[in-house]
């Protein structure tokens, strides 16, 4: 791929009171197409669909990925599927805060393991 890689944000406002707000997690997302959670939680279908060869979906950390709602065994089950379904579309998945990505080696498990901690710990943060 020639260029500029082709970024795309995504942002999931964590619930009220949260402090994993939009603009927490838009701090690390300088440029590229953003596509912003809303309470349908349908966006994350229309990134994944818009993923082309090389793209890059750019998070803050990995664990935006997952829904707010739910048990942390689903939670951490949707990022899983996530990720798997971006990399099928042989997109890469790049954590903005840490500089971990899905293309470098190791870097998925490093994302996924810190994703799995942070689910399990954030509820008890807020």
């Amino acid at each position: 791929m020639s260029g500029k890689p082709d970024y795309r944000n995504y942002i999931n406002p964590g619930p009220k009171g949260s402090r994993f707000t939009a603009n927490w997690q838009n701090e690390f997302l300088p440029d590229g197409e953003t596509y912003t959670e809303d309470k349908t939680g349908k966006m994350i279908e229309a990134l994944i669909g818009s993923v082309r060869p090389g793209s890059v979906v750019r998070v803050r950390r990995l664990f935006c990925l997952a829904p707010w709602k739910g048990s942390p065994r689903k939670r951490r089950e949707a990022v899983a599927n996530r990720v798997q379904a971006i990399r099928d579309r042989k997109g890469h998945i790049l954590e903005a805060e840490t500089g971990l990505s899905s293309n470098e080696r190791g870097g998925c498990a490093k994302m996924l393991m810190g994703a799995y901690e942070d689910i399990a710990t954030a509820g008890r943060a807020v």
